[in-house]
Order: structure tokens, then sequence, then C-alpha cells
């Protein structure tokens, strides 16, 4: 039976699959699974597992309002996840996996939850929480309506008031709190940025967190000046002295506490993040700032960009000795998974192919990394990293592929100024005959510092479907061909 032309309603049909997390003892793979909801064109997803040996899949939530932000506790026997599915109030959810329904764990007011990492003795849950202003909560909302009110004025005093995809949050900031497991009661841990980046991690003793943020009164106006704080659950926060000025996000703790790695760059010039982002490592007590990338013409903030879930981006897992650091590397459309040496440094990719994976975490042991993995022709689907190899564990878009003709790019190198040469892909017509033109559409992305690459796109296979030859390229500005390419913008 001959494959029908992509449509647009296709992205009904689509599964899309993120966020994969290793289970502790490396058997499992949790991940989030989401589909478009004819009814609203929402996505909704759900938390599933796939098995690493049997490749057995189990969904694990249903109800409406959807689920994500699934994250094992460091015994195995709990997931905490994020659900709005009470009231629409984005709650912390305790789902035991030994089987029982989910219980939830935070009674937060309405708005958003950005992050969550359990305490390593699995007694706490560390998160980024933002409370909706008042006058726009569902309950003020409704009873204007029901007076005929019109929505109050939003009074902007401050440069940081909106962002794509978030919308308008005006004053309103994340700060940082600590649930108790056990009992369910949370406390504002730290607040001290005006501009709410926070990136933290726990400490092996569970007894604080180490915070990264800008250290400046007015981040926006100021040259980039973030900071590494130790904030303890009780006491008083110290900084990390002597470490440079410059970018500073993605703090991870070594395993024995005695050291912190973390992404960024000391160029107090780079404005538009043009440079590399770096890995760097630290005393946990201060005082010397090591680049461990320095030595290849990587960045370890590559996304790849698709408009079928993005692979890369910065990742940093410590090796359980403290030898070895996990990263992504994004490269000529690529994004695979690399290794750093902390001793001396220089990062080497452990994975090759053309295709763009995303990285999650890691088996207790280390053995075993939690991966999505896609191609041009094949949307991401569930992956691990076992003994070296790419092992892809789900097949949720077999009956799509089965059924739709997908057009395979061609890759080419073109002539451009300077005598360099710029990476870009081709994709032509099914229905176009050799000798024959088409119309054509350059796609050009936005950043202008990320890639395009080795993944699926609907939006390419449905204009392709159309009749139009497809050209997306990855022009000066682009990440993936170092540090100069990206600054000749």
């Amino acid at each position: 039976m001959p494959k029908r032309a992509v449509t647009a309603d296709d992205l009904y049909k689509l599964h899309l699959v993120s966020d994969p997390q290793m289970s502790p003892d490396g058997s499992k793979v949790l991940f989030n699974k989401s589909q478009m909801n004819p009814a609203n064109n929402k996505y909704e997803g759900h938390l599933y597992t796939v098995d690493v040996e049997s490749k057995a899949v189990k969904q694990w939530t249903q109800v409406k309002g959807g689920a994500g932000m699934g994250r094992w506790c460091g015994c195995g026997r709990f997931v905490a996840f994020v659900s709005g599915r009470n009231d629409n109030k984005a709650q912390i959810y305790l789902l035991p996996m030994e089987g029982g329904e989910a219980e939830q764990l935070t009674k937060m007011p309405e708005g958003a939850i950005r992050s969550m990492k359990w305490s390593p003795d699995g007694n706490k849950i560390a998160f980024e929480f933002r409370e909706l202003a008042e006058e726009y909560k569902t309950e003020a909302t409704a009873e204007r309506k029901k007076k005929g009110g019109s929505d109050p004025a939003m009074v902007i005093d401050d440069l940081w008031y909106r962002l794509d995809g978030d919308g308008y949050f005006v004053g309103q900031r994340f700060k940082i709190y600590v649930v108790d497991v056990n009992t369910g009661e949370h406390e504002t841990l730290y607040d001290k940025c005006s501009l709410d980046f926070y990136s933290y991690d726990w400490l092996p003793n569970s007894k604080g967190l180490a915070v990264t943020h800008s250290a400046s009164r007015d981040p926006l106006l100021a040259k980039p000046n973030d900071q590494i704080y130790i904030v303890p659950l009780k006491g008083k926060v110290t900084k990390l002295p002597g470490l440079d000025k410059g970018h500073k996000f993605g703090v991870t703790v070594s395993p024995d506490g005695k050291q912190v790695a973390y992404f960024g760059d000391t160029d107090l010039t780079d404005d538009w993040g043009t440079n590399n982002t770096k890995l760097y490592v630290s005393p946990i007590k201060g005082g010397e700032q090591r680049c461990l990338s320095d030595k290849q013409d990587y960045c370890l903030n590559v996304a790849s960009l698709s408009d079928t879930g993005a692979g890369g981006g910065g990742v940093i897992t410590w090796s359980p000795n403290g030898k070895k650091i996990t990263v992504m590397v994004g490269h000529h459309g690529e994004a695979q998974v690399g290794e750093v040496g902390v001793a001396k440094g220089g990062v080497k990719p452990v994975t090759n192919g053309k295709h763009v994976l995303a990285v999650g975490s890691s088996s207790a042991d280390g053995k075993r990394v939690a991966l999505t993995r896609g191609t041009p022709t094949q949307m991401a689907e569930v992956a691990a990293l076992v003994d070296g190899e790419v092992k892809v564990l789900t097949n949720f878009n077999a009956e799509f592929h089965k059924e739709v003709h997908t057009v395979a790019p061609r890759e080419i190198w073109v002539d451009s100024t300077d005598g360099v040469k710029a990476h870009a892909w081709v994709m032509k017509p099914a229905s176009l005959k050799k000798g024959k033109k088409a119309p054509g559409i350059l796609e050009i992305h936005g950043g202008p510092h990320t890639q395009y690459g080795w993944a699926y796109f609907h939006e390419f296979q449905l204009l392709c479907a159309q009749g139009y030859v497809v050209v997306y390229s990855n022009p000066r500005g682009s990440k993936g061909y170092g540090e100069a390419w990206c600054s000749a913008i």
C-alpha cells in the first residue's frame, strides 16, 4: 500500500516524548509522553516508564490536567511529579512505584512550578515556584466577570516583566522553596535575586543547596556577574569566594561534596552569548575557577531545533567516583553525549551518528543514561545509553511512519564568502520529477545562537508535501560550528 503525504492534521497523531529520567537501579526510564488534544489544540502529557531490557511500557498517570517533571527518589520507590489536576493549580504529587494512587504533597497557591530536586536523603524536595498575582487568580477573575468588571491594568516598573512562552508575570518572581516529604510542610528558602534565573543542587548531606544567580542589583543593565552561594536549610548564606565574574548556571555538586561543576563564561564583553558555553569546576569552598572544556571548540549548551521537541542543551552529571562529567555536545547539526575528565579536562563525544539526542539523568552507578533520540525521518523516541551504545526503547510513532511518506533531507555545504562553506540541508517533494523545478522555501532559524540539524520537522515535511523544495541551514551566528562562526554574524 503506497504511503500518503503528510498533512497539518497529522499533528494530532504525533507522540512527543521528553524529559527521560533513568531509575536509580538502571532498570527503567521514566519519561513524559504528550499528544495534542483536538478539543482545545493544547498538548497534554502523562508519565510513562519503559523497561530497559524488555522494552515494556507502562502508563502511570491518566487524570485530566496532565502530569510532568517526573523525578525519581534516590531509593527508586517514589516518583515526584507536577500536575494541575486539582483546580488547575500546579502542585507536586508523590507516586509510589510499587503501586497505589498518587498523593498531593504541596498546597501552593495559584502559580507555576519550574523545577524540583529530591534531597539525597529522600526527605525533602527543593523546587522553584512563582505565585500568580492576586488580581489574576481564578477567584478574582471570576468575581470581576460576574460583576462585569474589566481586567486591572498591568503596572510595569521593571525591565523583567514578560517572556515568550511564559507570558506577563510583571512583578512576580520565582523563589526557591523546600517541602518536607513526610509532612507536606513547605517554606521559602531563597529569593535574593531580582532576576529570578536560579540554578541549584543539593549538598550530599541534604543540609542545604548550592545556588547560582546574579550578584548584581540590576542584572539586565550590569555586566554579567553570576556567583555561587551555599544556602543551608538553617543558618547563614555564604558566597563562594574568589570566583570570576561572568555567566554561571547549571551548578551541580560532586558526589563527595568537595567540588561544584557549572557552565559559564568569563568574558564580560559577550553580551549576546556568541562565546562557547564552557564547563568549570571549583572547590566548594571557593578560590579557584578551572575550565575543563577550553581544549576544544565546542559549546556545551546547544539546543537542536525542531517543532517536535528540541534535543541537546546543557547537562552536567558527575560520575559516582567524581572523575568524569557527562555533558551534551552540539556539533554540525548533531547532538551527542560527551564526557569530560575532571583531572585534565577535555571534551570527548561518546556517541556518534546523524541524530539529535536529549539527555536526562543517569543510574546511580553511572552505567546507564536516559535519552531521547530522533532523526530527520524518525520522530524522537525514548532511548538509553547502555555499554556505550544508544538503545532505542519505544516506538510510539511506528503507525504514523508506516502510513506517511517522509522526505529524507540531502546534506550540502554551500560556498560562502571568505572561502568558508555553510552547512545546509535540502528537502525535495516526492512528486518532483528529475530535471523539473519547484518553488523553494528558505527556512531561517531564530536565536540566532542555536542550530538546525538532524531532527524530525513536521513543518518541513508538510511544506514538501505541498510541493515546495525546503532549504534550511546554519548560517553565521549559529551554534555548532565554533566560536568564530557564531560571533561572525
